[in-house]
């Protein structure tokens, strides 16, 4: 799923693959932005939800922990009635459970259960500046994709249509030109030069699209900064902490 924005013929549009239309082709990684990708991708799982009024979304996540903690977008699990878990390279579904959410900061952190020894991403030491080129990595379509860009602009405010729960408004935002496509919601936006090459700057969340004569094209995606996003996670599973000692 991906957010989206609607401002006359444009529409912005969170991104989650349910009720996505057909999209522009995503530009395609070479290089270094090809090895960059490859570094995140062992990390990357897809993520499906059923939501309490049944609707089953769908995205990508991010590893965080050998154990099975995942970083997604609130968006994409609501109060969901269950969460599947698969790897990019393996198909095999494994039950997930959300461990909190932040639904202002559309950030979500969810456990994959009975999994020890995943790979991780790792988050980039420096915040992304204009100019920096990036590549997008995640499953919109329904499929492992990856499109590159720059950053195009920090600190961005957008409000965003969510197909499930209506506009949402998301500030602090990293703008980009890689095409983001609806599934690639929660999926990584990655560095490709530089020390930091191969690790996350961002959590890909929101795309603005240009809709004309039944096509979907993407004119720039948001991401939530790294750092920022992970600090949520961090309050969040303090808070899920505290509970479980009550």
């Amino acid at each position: 799923m991906l957010r989206s924005i609607l401002v006359t013929s444009v529409a912005a549009t969170l991104l989650t693959a349910v009720a996505a239309g057909p999209a522009a082709a995503a530009h395609k990684p070479g290089g270094g932005a090809k090895r960059a990708a490859q570094a995140v991708i062992p990390g990357v799982v897809y993520v499906q939800s059923q939501l309490s009024d049944g609707v089953i979304v769908g995205g990508t996540g991010m590893v965080l922990t050998p154990d099975g903690e995942v970083l997604t977008n609130y968006h994409l699990v609501h109060d969901e009635v269950t969460v599947g878990v698969f790897a990019m390279g393996d198909r095999r579904v494994h039950r997930a459970h959300v461990i909190g959410v932040d639904p202002d900061d559309d950030v979500a952190l969810i456990r994959i259960e009975g999994v020890h020894n995943l790979p991780v991403v790792h988050p980039a030491a420096d915040p992304a500046e204009v100019g920096d080129p990036v590549v997008a990595v995640g499953n919109g379509g329904g499929h492992l994709g990856e499109s590159v860009g720059r950053i195009t602009a920090t600190g961005r405010t957008l409000t965003a249509q969510d197909p499930e729960a209506g506009p949402e408004t998301i500030h602090g935002l990293l703008q980009t030109d890689a095409r983001l496509t609806p599934g690639d919601s929660g999926g990584p936006l990655v560095a490709t030069t530089g020390p930091d090459s191969g690790r996350v700057v961002g959590m890909d969340t929101a795309g603005m699209f240009i809709r004309h004569n039944g096509r979907t094209t993407p004119i720039a995606g948001y991401a939530i900064p790294i750092g920022r996003a992970l600090a949520i996670a961090h309050r969040i599973e303090g808070r899920a902490g505290d509970q479980s000692d009550d």
